[in-house]
């Protein structure tokens, strides 16, 4: 199984998509209207022609892939053997939080990977496409890194660039977007990520003990991402 959060893509009628969660993934990819080989997931394809907010990303300083006939394109290919392929997009992503969808706060304008083609697994998925968390850089702009100059200019924690997950064994949890005050009490635990040269997109931290119901394991410890 996997973890998935149900968002909304477009004005001024948002549509749905449910999109899988990955820290280890810098695009926020989602099956657009005219997809090839594509799965059937339980939303409609988005069809950015009913978004008067969509713009296709140009070729040039803002495209964060390729260019190919004029078109910011990207392919993407993952370990156990799933690919992607389309274009990008820059249009506003919503999050089903309880509250209006018409309210602007509760939107932010992001790049989106607009899959056109798909194979592998991922075309099996009932799922419409995939949320980036990674950390992402200028050159990767994830929903984290595109987030992160609003909650500097929102926040009074001083912490600018967060998000907590919280999962259950037995399905269903939370994703929070954005420093909280909880992330500044007395009783949260802090644990350093470590860089780790040019790769930034995953998250790391150096491992010193685990232990399951109070055994020490042994085993070769390091880096954890």
């Amino acid at each position: 199984g996997v973890f998935y959060v149900k968002v909304f893509l477009g004005s001024p009628n948002p549509q749905p998509a449910t999109l899988i969660l990955d820290t280890a993934s810098w695009r926020t990819v989602l099956a657009c209207r005219g997809c090839k080989s594509c799965g059937r997931p339980s939303d409609a394809y988005f069809d950015p022609s009913k978004s008067a907010t969509a713009n296709w990303i140009s070729c040039g300083a803002t495209c964060p892939g390729y260019c190919q006939q004029g078109h910011c394109g990207f392919r993407e290919r993952y370990l156990e053997g799933s690919s992607l392929e389309g274009r990008w997009l820059r249009d506003r992503l919503w999050f089903a939080s309880g509250h209006s969808q018409d309210e602007t706060r509760h939107s932010v304008e992001i790049n989106v990977a607009c899959s056109l083609q798909e194979s592998g697994l991922l075309a099996t998925q009932k799922q419409s496409g995939i949320l980036g968390l990674a950390r992402g850089s200028p050159s990767r702009p994830t929903l984290v890194h595109q987030l992160s100059a609003s909650w500097q200019n929102l926040s009074s924690t001083g912490i600018h660039s967060a998000f907590s997950l919280c999962l259950r064994s037995s399905g269903g949890g939370q994703l929070s977007l954005g420093p909280s005050q909880s992330m500044v009490d007395s009783a949260t635990h802090w644990v350093p990520m470590i860089q780790t040269g040019s790769n930034n997109d995953k998250y790391y931290v150096e491992v010193h003990r685990l232990m399951v119901n109070g055994e020490l394991l042994q085993t070769r410890l390091g880096l954890g991402q």
